[in-house]
């Protein structure tokens, strides 16, 4: 989605943007935002899109770089993560999830890819390109 902002040739923005990691992407695509659009309920809309984004990416990692056990019942799992401070020691996190809680961490992934989509898309569509 980024390479629109930054190219009309979407193979030129997407070896720009090739390889790096979602974070410095997401700071990309909300600066070049930024660079193109002058309206300040857009970038407000997506400042707040943003932010959302960052908490769901947060969570979407915690998921992933997890170690994952069965559950005590069919359908739950649990999720566990090791990490050991100078602060607080050994710490062990478990959190048991249902299908739908990842479930509903997916469509949330898929539900701001769709509104940030979206603003860029009205973005070109106005011909402020």
């Amino acid at each position: 989605m980024s390479w629109s902002l930054l190219s009309k040739d979407q193979r030129a923005g997407a070896i720009a943007l090739a390889g790096l990691p979602f974070s410095v992407k997401l700071g990309k695509l909300s600066g070049l935002y930024r660079h193109r659009v002058t309206d300040s309920a857009a970038l407000q809309h997506m400042d707040e899109l943003r932010r959302a984004i960052e908490a769901m990416n947060e969570e979407r990692n915690r998921l992933l770089h997890a170690g994952w056990a069965a559950g005590g019942a069919p359908g739950v799992s649990a999720r566990f993560r090791y990490s050991v401070t100078a602060s607080r020691g050994y710490v062990q996190q478990t959190v048991i999830l249902s299908r739908e809680d990842v479930n509903a961490l997916a469509d949330r992934c898929l539900e701001l890819a769709t509104e940030v989509m979206h603003l860029i898309v009205q973005y070109l569509d106005s011909g402020s390109s």
